[in-house]
């Protein structure tokens, strides 16, 4: 094993084989549906008895880097692409006037909600994998195609932003039409992210995508109650700009979990191949020794005929 294998990995690598585990989140049977979370890996279904591993297609608990490597690479490029274009488009809402006055300014506020559309679509893939239907992560899932959809809501945002800079009434309200479909977009995407993130154990950007799903709708509500309370309106703007921000740097961490897994996989494949190795050399040296091995029991037959079985 090579000295790239982080501690995370070591404390991983093995998990898959762990049969006193419990599903620690919300899966399906799948004959029945019904909820397993909580139930040890190694257990049967309670409604229908269907064993909660398939012993031919492995451990619903394996890691990510245990997926085939095309679908680990998938992962990879799609975090990356979601996670640098979120930032621009960070960066366009923030710095939107300078970015306004320079000529190159339209095509960076189009082209960052194309990418991150791109993106999006990339990391919600259609998977068939076992593993990824435990997850949420299956081509049926519903909440998959709402993530994707909402997003659009970004294009049409920056899209008429740069159309109309002097927005009216009606224009203003698609705007805010707009902006509120791609932050609900948002929010579906780190529920999927969060699946993501427990398939890596990455525990980090789990916390992360968790407290931009609770956070940033709390401190919105509450900012548009508008109570009198001293304070109040600049602590809540404090905690939504927070709750904002951790969605980025969860994709971040994320993003790095991926490409460690990318590397796992190929330190299993590594391991495979020297375990392959290794069993062809044993097998080699029980062969070269089985002649001898059958002369010694044939000498020791002739010397003690009494001990012949």
């Amino acid at each position: 094993m090579s000295q790239f294998m982080s501690n995370k990995f070591r404390r991983y690598s093995d998990q898959g084989e762990n049969s006193t585990s419990t599903i620690s989140s919300d899966r399906l049977c799948q004959k029945c549906n019904y909820n397993l979370r909580g139930l040890p890996i190694s257990g049967k279904c309670p409604e229908c008895g269907t064993d909660i591993v398939d012993r031919t297609e492995g451990l619903v608990d394996d890691a990510l880097s245990r997926m085939p490597i095309t679908v680990i690479r998938l992962y990879r490029m799609a975090t990356w692409i979601c996670t640098f274009s979120i930032l621009g488009m960070l960066m366009c809402f923030f710095f939107g006037e300078y970015i306004s006055t320079k000529s190159w300014g339209n095509a960076v506020f189009l082209a960052f909600p194309v990418l991150w559309n791109v993106g999006t679509w990339l990391v919600t893939p259609p998977l068939d994998l076992p593993q990824a239907q435990w997850q949420g992560l299956s081509r049926k899932s519903k909440l998959r195609w709402i993530a994707r959809g909402c997003q659009t809501g970004w294009i049409v945002f920056f899209g008429l932003l740069v159309v109309n800079p002097t927005p009216n009434i009606g224009i203003t309200i698609i705007l805010l039409g707009s902006l509120f479909i791609g932050f609900l977009g948002i929010i579906f995407l780190a529920i999927i992210l969060i699946r993501l993130a427990r398939w890596t154990h990455d525990d980090l950007a789990e916390r992360m995508f968790n407290w931009t799903i609770w956070c940033a709708p709390t401190a919105s509500i509450l900012i548009a109650l508008g109570l009198p309370i001293p304070f109040l309106s600049l602590l809540l703007s404090l905690w939504l700009f927070t709750a904002i921000m951790s969605f980025p740097f969860g994709l971040w961490f994320l993003s790095r979990s991926v490409s460690y897994s990318v590397r796992h996989a190929r330190e299993y494949v590594e391991m495979d191949i020297r375990r392959a190795q290794r069993e062809k050399e044993r097998a080699a040296e029980m062969r070269e020794r089985l002649p001898s091995i059958d002369k010694t029991r044939q000498q020791d037959t002739s010397t003690n005929p009494g001990k012949r079985k």
